[in-house]
Order: structure tokens, then sequence, then C-alpha cells
């Protein structure tokens, strides 16, 4: 379990104590819980709400994105709201997350860059 610590696992959950841990092994974390985003979208109003995020980071993270979930369907599944079908979100191209996740890639970082982005 060293590889998610690296990640910075503990202090993310410290700082998010409304988000546990689904299921923890050599090849997945899972995460679920309530997530308070207060962000900005280009062209948009601000968003200030809690919601029902679901995260699956796969083992290969950095090299593979972990998927984000809308758990209670708020979001229409549709482009416009940049969801797909199963309810994970589309958070931007990998090429620019990876290269906002450069020189930090913990799981803080995910969370402040691309999902408050």
């Amino acid at each position: 379990m060293r590889h998610w610590d690296a990640l910075g696992l503990e202090d993310f959950l410290a700082v998010h104590p409304l988000i546990r841990i689904l299921e923890i092994n050599d090849e997945r974390l899972v995460l679920a819980g309530e997530y308070h985003l207060k962000a900005k979208l280009a062209g948009s109003q601000i968003v200030d709400r809690t919601y029902r995020l679901k995260l699956v980071c796969p083992r290969d993270y950095p090299g593979k994105l972990p998927i984000v979930i809308d758990e209670e369907q708020y979001f229409p599944r549709n482009q416009e709201y940049h969801t797909y079908g199963d309810g994970s979100f589309c958070l931007g191209s990998e090429l620019k997350i990876k290269s906002l996740l450069r020189d930090d890639h913990s799981l803080s970082a995910f969370f402040e860059e691309i999902v408050d982005g």
C-alpha cells in the first residue's frame, strides 16, 4: 500500500473527512463520499455545492488517469454537462491533465487542479 501513501492518500482523507476508502489493493484505489465543489466554469455561473462522488484511481496513475463518477446522478448524462452515460465526468484532455499534474500528482493536486479546476 506504499504506492497509495506516496500519492498522499492520508493527507487527502484528512482534508476530506466525508470521503472514505471503498476498496484498496495493488490494482486500484476506490474512494467515495461527499465532496464540496466551489468553482467557476468558463462562461458559466459559480458552482458551490456538495456532491456524492466516487473516484477510481488505477495503480498506473499518473500514467493512467483516475475516473470521477457522479454517484447521485445530479448532472444530466450528456456532452453539455461533460458527463458520460456511466456517470463519469469528462475532466479534460489527457494531455492537458497530465501537464497540469506534472510537478505534483498527489490525490490532493488531482482534485484541486482537475476536479475543482
